[in-house]
């Protein structure tokens, strides 16, 4: 009995509660949850239905396991992945890890131009390279010898090889939005089925707040993260350019250190005490009631995230901007979701129009029959019976 559960595959991330009570609420007493972890520092608490592994304690678990679900193929996760021959496998994709700052399927980058060139220049060049750096370089040039050199060092092969090793491995493959599926012909190796799946539905991510009417606030809510692909400072130019005076507001709990320093000091730069920020995770609840103080969200990202935050904004009530080249933005529109262009439509006066009691009322329901409680539940149902059965 014990070798037919399902084991989870978690990273350090605020899902694991989702992903904890919508697994146990649909396969009741048949999952187990473990994180691989080496001492790295955690983002997020760890949580009490998670195990924690080292990638030791993981390999001998894996010999009695048969049915695995990779919650996103991060860090460790990848390295998991890797090393699971003769498994069945579901991946799930976050996004971020299949696409980052680059678009595969375009060639383009998901940064916008003001992002983009910080990205480029936030790293100084060594004006020496040592030793150790210097072989890897000259390797680099010699993939197998790159291969094998690293992986006797340091008992595991290169991320750039994980991938190689990870991809054949999985059976079935899922992403936020179906719409990304054309990114999974650009990983080499992956033959997996596709199945649409996303954890997030709409009651869940609400809290407290699902049911109710939010009397929102003033100020806009400006990316949901400190990572580059939101566009920050892109969507900062905007701000500027069309003089938006309510309050900014920037949620920076997680990504990187160097990037909320740098937001920051841009952002007081250009607004002084018009904007602030938040960089600590606070509970689910305490964060609906944040973004409800604010009446305007901007999405500048090009490439899929936030979804979550998404949901919650437009079940509020809020004004959505999203980046009208982004794959978020012509998900929406194909499913006649009311949002707006950050490009083309933000400006004092369309911010001040707020949305009608219908409009929010119907954005509701598109909500709930693409995220309902019931419709992603049965999604999960549907994947868990062909992992197991199929």
């Amino acid at each position: 009995m014990d070798k037919n559960k399902v084991i989870h595959i978690c990273t350090d991330s605020v899902f694991s509660q989702h992903i904890v009570d919508l697994f146990e609420k649909v396969n009741s007493g048949a999952n187990e949850y473990w994180q691989i972890y080496e001492g790295e520092d955690l983002v997020f608490p760890k949580h009490t239905a998670i195990e924690y592994l080292s990638k030791k304690e993981f390999k001998l678990k894996i010999l009695t396991k048969k049915y695995f679900w990779m919650h996103s193929l991060y860090a460790n996760n990848l390295w998991a992945c890797s090393i699971l021959k003769g498994k069945k496998i579901m991946w799930s994709s976050w996004g971020g890890d299949m696409v980052g700052n680059h678009n595969y399927y375009t060639g383009e980058y998901n940064l916008e131009p003001k992002t983009l060139f910080f990205f480029n220049n936030k790293h100084p060049k060594p004006v020496k390279i040592g030793a150790k750096q210097h072989i890897y370089k000259q390797l680099d040039k010699i993939p197998f010898l790159n291969k094998w050199y690293y992986y006797l060092r340091n008992g595991e092969h290169l991320r750039k090889f994980q991938w190689r090793y990870a991809y054949p491995n999985i059976d079935f493959v899922s992403t936020v939005l179906p719409n990304e599926k054309i990114f999974l012909d650009k990983l080499e190796g992956l033959q997996a089925q596709f199945l649409w799946f996303n954890y997030s539905y709409v009651r869940f991510l609400l809290g407290d707040s699902f049911g109710k009417n939010h009397e929102l606030g003033t100020g806009v809510v400006v990316g949901h993260s400190a990572h580059e692909t939101s566009n920050h400072l892109d969507a900062f130019e905007v701000l500027e350019e069309n003089k938006i005076t309510d309050p900014l507001y920037l949620p920076l709990a997680y990504g990187a250190r160097m990037y909320v320093d740098y937001l920051k000091e841009v952002g007081i730069a250009k607004f002084g005490n018009q904007i602030h920020f938040l960089e600590t995770p606070i509970p689910l609840d305490q964060y609906v009631d944040t973004i409800a103080k604010n009446h305007v969200f901007i999405f500048n990202s090009k490439k899929q995230e936030a979804i979550g935050n998404l949901i919650t904004a437009l079940y509020l009530g809020m004004k959505v901007f999203l980046n009208e080249k982004g794959m978020v933005y012509t998900f929406c529109k194909e499913h006649k979701l009311i949002v707006f262009s950050v490009q083309n439509d933000l400006s004092q006066n369309e911010i001040d129009l707020r949305l009608t009691k219908e409009e929010i009322d119907y954005n509701r329901q598109v909500l709930e029959d693409v995220w309902g409680e019931k419709v992603v539940e049965k999604r999960c149902l549907d994947i868990l019976n062909q992992l197991c059965n199929g």
